[in-house]
């Protein structure tokens, strides 16, 4: 018997773990600190509508969309490459070259981050 509540336990510290990872229970891979990122301006650079919008469609997949601000534009690559691997490694839908390089553009180009 103690070994089933024992297992019990541990799954669920694990589940919770995880969900707090992914974006659930508040936390996320993207930080509990975040703000919802916001539509570049109509006048901006339609590759950054565009780089904007592709970051709606893929990165919602398992956490809010990235605010640019979240980071200095020089750390938006790093991030992006351990997305893509995380996104690789969980069969999630991913973006081309050409969409990868338009939603790094939006993020590095769009925020005011100076860390």
């Amino acid at each position: 018997m103690q070994r089933i509540v024992l297992f019990i336990a541990l799954f669920a510290g694990i589940n919770l773990a995880s969900a707090g990872m992914m974006g659930g229970m508040g936390g996320g891979m993207m930080g509990s600190q975040s703000s919802p990122a916001t539509p570049p301006a109509k006048d901006a650079d339609p590759s950054i509508r565009k780089g904007y919008d592709l970051s709606q469609q893929y990165c919602t997949q398992c956490h809010q969309a990235p605010n640019p601000n979240q980071h200095a534009a020089a750390d938006w690559p790093p991030v992006m490459t351990r997305m893509q691997t995380y996104m690789q490694q969980q069969h999630r839908l991913q973006p081309n070259a050409s969409d990868r390089q338009l939603i790094l553009d939006y993020l590095s180009q769009s925020g005011t981050a100076q860390k």
